[in-house]
């Protein structure tokens, strides 16, 4: 019952899409000229991919480009990520000095085991 439901549900969403869409475009008058392209007929307002400096505009609203809340929404995430490694750094720092109180970190477990503390070298690599 409750798969015959979906189902139905499924089947009424995807008619009600796509039958709105197909009315909206299916409503075009036959005497309209047919675009068959969206390049500009005169080649006088093509643009360009980079713009050239200080060719641009001021920006109006503090939103736009360049306003002051992109600038202050840069400036934010930049701080957010130096905390954010901050924060690792100084964990990893405490728990290493916690594994080191305890007698459990790794590395001088492995000089009091008279082991080398990284793994051998392959042949012909020297430090």
């Amino acid at each position: 019952m409750l798969r015959s439901a979906a189902a139905i549900l499924a089947v009424g969403f995807v008619l009600v899409t796509f039958g709105s869409t197909a009315s909206a475009h299916g409503n075009q008058s036959d005497d309209a000229p047919v675009t068959t392209s969206t390049l500009p007929e005169s080649n006088a307002d093509i643009g360009r991919i980079i713009p050239l400096p200080n060719s641009g505009q001021e920006p109006q609203d503090p939103g736009d480009p360049g306003g002051w809340q992109q600038v202050a929404l840069f400036f934010l995430v930049c701080a957010v990520i130096l905390a954010m490694a901050g924060w690792v750094i100084w964990r990893g720092r405490v728990n290493r000095a916690r594994r080191r109180e305890a007698g459990l970190d790794r590395v001088e477990v492995a000089r009091r085991a008279g082991g080398d503390v990284r793994k051998p070298r392959p042949p012909g690599i020297v430090d």
